[in-house]
């Protein structure tokens, strides 16, 4: 229960807020530099909330096989 900083996959809180913030980055970036801001970034957005409904998915899996 103490462990809530590490994921199931073993990497870090940190590291994944790391990349979350680089693929928002590198949007705006790409944004600017093709003149296209919010369609890359409206695309780091719609990336960053698949990953998180994945990662809320696969805890609600491991949370289900633990309890059977």
């Amino acid at each position: 229960m103490g462990r809530n900083h590490v994921t199931t996959e073993g990497t870090s809180r940190r590291t994944e807020i790391l990349l979350i913030g680089l693929v928002i980055a590198g949007s705006f970036v790409l944004g600017y530099m093709t003149r296209a801001i919010l369609f890359w970034f409206g695309y780091a957005v719609v990336l960053v909330f698949l990953y998180l409904f994945w990662r809320a998915v696969t805890a609600l899996e491991l949370i289900a096989d633990a309890q059977s």
